[in-house]
C-alpha cells in the first residue's frame, strides 16, 4: 500500500504528477478512499479490491465470503527513519528510560558507557540505534515473537478465526471420465508403440552383430531360439559350400555339423528356416586380389619341403558313402549273427 500527499488539484502545476493523480481521482469516482470501504464492497458486489496482502489476510480472517486471489504484485519493505550524527551528552542519561519496561532493554547497551569508553561505530555519520534496532528486530523474528504477535492479533483477537474450519463453496463443474480420457488413451498408445519400439529396435541390434562378429550357425540358432521366435522366415547365408554340403548330408563325422544340425532342426519346428550360399569373393576387393595372389602362387616354384597333399571335402565325402554302401553290402550277405542282425538291421556309425 502507497501513501501520498495529494495537493489541491488548482494549485498543482500542468502536467506534474500531482496532477495527473488528481485528475485520475477526479475522473474515477467509484474508487474507495479507505480499506474498509474497499473490503465491504467487495463483499457485498461483484468488486474485486486491490490491498496490501499484510491487510487482505486481516480481513480474510473476518469475513468468510471473501477470498485472497492470487500472488504478490508487487513486494516492498518498511522502513523507520532514524536520526543521524553522534549522541549528544544530554541524550546519554535517556537511553535506558526510553527502552525499559518494552522488552527491549537486553537488546539496547547503555549509551552513557558507550560515549565515555568512545566505543567504535559511534560517529557522526552513521546512526545509534539503527544496527541494534535492526538487531532486536531480526532476533525478535528468528525467535518466532513477531509470529507469535501475528497469530494473536489476527487470528485469536478482535474477530479473528471465525473462519477457520469451513469449506468453500466451490463453482467449478467436475471433470467426467469422457474429459480426461485422451489421457488413458495417449498412455496406453505410447506404452504399446515403445514396446513395439524396442523390439524392432532389439531385432535390428541382433542383426548388427551378428553381421558384425560373423556368428556361426549354432550361435546364431541358440540366440533365435533362447528369444522363443515362432512362426518366422528366417534366411540363413553362409559363403561356406562346404558347410550346407556337410549339413545336407545323412552321415556327420564332426560334432561341430552335428550341433549345427540340432540346432537349425530345433529352430525349424516353430519357423521356416533357409539356408543359402553366398559367394562372398565376387565384387570383394580385398577377396578378389587375395585369389589372384593365391593362383599367382601355385604357379612359381616351390621353396622348401613339399606340403602334405590335404583331401578335400568332396573326396572325404566320396571315400565315406563307398564305405559305408560297401559295409551296408557285407552286412547283408553275412549269415550268422542271427539274433543280433534282428536287433541291428543295418550298420550305424555312432557319433561321440
Amino acid at each position: 500500500m502507497v501513501l501520498i500527499k495529494v495537493y489541491p488539484l488548482q494549485t498543482a502545476e500542468e502536467g506534474t504528477l500531482f496532477k495527473k493523480v488528481g485528475q485520475h481521482m477526479i475522473d474515477h469516482p467509484e474508487n474507495v478512499k479507505e480499506n474498509d470501504e474497499g473490503v465491504l464492497r467487495a463483499e457485498n458486489e461483484k468488486y474485486a479490491f486491490f490491498m496490501e496482502s499484510t491487510s487482505i489476510e486481516y480481513a480474510v480472517q473476518r469475513h468468510c465470503s471473501l477470498k485472497q486471489y492470487g500472488g504478490l504484485l508487487d513486494e516492498k519493505g518498511y522502513g523507520i527513519a532514524m536520526r543521524k550524527g553522534n549522541i549528544k551528552d544530554e541524550y546519554a542519561g535517556k537511553v535506558l528510560a526510553a527502552f525499559y519496561g518494552t522488552g527491549a532493554k537486553a537488546y539496547c547497551i547503555d549509551a552513557g558507557d558507550i560515549i565515555e569508553k568512545k566505543a567504535k561505530g559511534v560517529s557522526d555519520a552513521k546512526s545509534f540505534y539503527r544496527k541494534r534496532l535492526s538487531l532486536a528486530i531480526l532476533k525478535l523474528q528468528s525467535s518466532g515473537v513477531i509470529d507469535e504477535l501475528k497469530r494473536k492479533w489476527w487470528q485469536e483477537r478482535r474477530g479473528g478465526g471465525q473462519c477457520e474450519g469451513k469449506t468453500e463453496v466451490d463453482d467449478a463443474d467436475p471433470l467426467e471420465l469422457v474429459n480426461v480420457q485422451g489421457c488413458f488413451f495417449v498412455t496406453i498408445y505410447g506404452t504399446i508403440l515403445a514396446v513395439i519400439l524396442v523390439i524392432i529396435e532389439h531385432l535390428l541390434y541382433v542383426v548388427k552383430v551378428a553381421k558384425k562378429n560373423k556368428l556361426p550357425f549354432v550361435k546364431v540358432s541358440k540366440i533365435f531360439i533362447d528369444k522363443g521366435y515362432s512362426k518366422k522366415t528366417i534366411h540363413v547365408n553362409t559363403d561356406s559350400r562346404a558347410a550346407l554340403i556337410a549339413l545336407a548330408s545323412n552321415h556327420y563325422t564332426s560334432k561341430l555339423v552335428w550341433d549345427c544340425h540340432n540346432a537349425l532342426k530345433i529352430l525349424a519346428k516353430t519357423n521356416k528356416v533357409t539356408l543359402s550360399w553366398v559367394p562372398s569373393h565376387i565384387r570383394v576387393g580385398g577377396n578378389e586380389r587375395a585369389d589372384s595372389c593365391a593362383k599367382e602362387g601355385t604357379e612359381l616354384p616351390l621353396i622348401g619341403p613339399e606340403p602334405a597333399c590335404g583331401i578335400s571335402y568332396m573326396v572325404r565325402t566320396t571315400v565315406s558313402r563307398w564305405v559305408s554302401n560297401e559295409h551296408q553290402k557285407r552286412w547283408d550277405r553275412v549269415m550268422g549273427n542271427v539274433q543280433s542282425r534282428r536287433m541291428m538291421r543295418d550298420p550305424r556309425v555312432l557319433i561321440p
